[in-house]
């Protein structure tokens, strides 16, 4: 059976509308209610579901294939994202003189951390995380994703079973947000250094659970294709909701680093094979 993507691809929008929430409406819309206060803190959670969905799309793109060749898949993912980054690095780059016209004199760019920007690992120092082009910390993520994506796929997902491969990525998982959880809530987190919470929230290695998480559910998905499809309407509202509540129940961990990355992805398998 054809797999239909566009309906995975409207709930990008959806995602990328509730991450432009988060940063512009802070103030515009004051609630007393806790439960909804919770919700639009999290908002920012659309970057999680984005990084299981890269996961997910993965598998449906190349699952008939026996091998990921590195080399072509390389420049077909780079030539996707790397044009467009460079010229929003240097839009904002031209944006921030503009807006310091006056006080050119205090304008200064800061050679490493542009050289971060421009080979796009910014992301893995936490001092330059969230320069020049604020949102492209994601694409510095997703760029760990493409790289390791070969060889997950030609030396695990290819090689192991689907049991085994289960195994291996909801321990990785269960590893990943145990470590994660222990340092954010220990005493030590930001005690003595202040970029504590741009090392733990934009670090690439610390989102490769939920693209692991993605890769997984879209093996299931592959798998069981024929009981997975079906009209979910029901019960893709219902999950939807769930995933708010844990939103809520879970709001005092860690929930940017890949917590909610399972329910993200079985709601990603519920609208994939979605014909409602």
């Amino acid at each position: 059976m054809e797999i239909k993507t566009q309906q995975l691809t409207f709930t990008r929008f959806i995602a990328a509308l509730f991450i432009v929430f988060f940063h512009f409406t802070g103030n515009m819309f004051p609630v007393k209610s806790e439960f909804i206060h919770s919700l639009r803190e999290n908002l920012n959670l659309g970057v999680s579901y984005f990084f299981v969905m890269s996961g997910f799309v993965m598998i449906l793109a190349y699952d008939r294939k026996n091998r990921v060749e590195p080399k072509n898949y390389f420049i077909n993912r780079i030539a996707r994202i790397y044009p467009l980054h460079i010229f929003t690095l240097f839009l904002s780059i031209l944006v921030s003189a503009v807006i310091a016209l006056n006080y050119l004199k205090f304008f200064k760019i800061d050679f490493f951390t542009f050289l971060m920007n421009f080979s796009l690992l910014q992301a893995w120092v936490p001092s330059a995380s969230l320069s020049f082009n604020v949102p492209s910390w994601s694409i510095s993520v997703e760029m760990l994703f493409y790289l390791a994506f070969p060889f997950i796929f030609n030396r695990i997902y290819k090689k192991f079973s689907l049991k085994l491969f289960a195994l291996f990525v909801l321990g990785f998982w269960v590893v990943s947000q145990i470590s994660l959880n222990y340092f954010y809530l220990s005493k030590f987190y930001g005690e003595k250094n202040p970029l504590d919470r741009y090392f733990i929230k934009y670090n690439p290695l610390f989102h490769l659970n939920s693209f692991a998480v993605g890769i997984l559910l879209a093996a299931i998905f592959k798998k069981y294709q024929n009981k997975l499809s079906g009209n979910f309407d029901s019960f893709i509202i219902f999950w939807f909701v769930f995933n708010a509540l844990l939103i809520y129940i879970f709001r005092h961990l860690l929930l940017h680093n890949g917590l909610l990355a399972i329910p993200f992805g079985i709601l990603i398998l519920l609208i994939a094979g979605n014909t409602g």
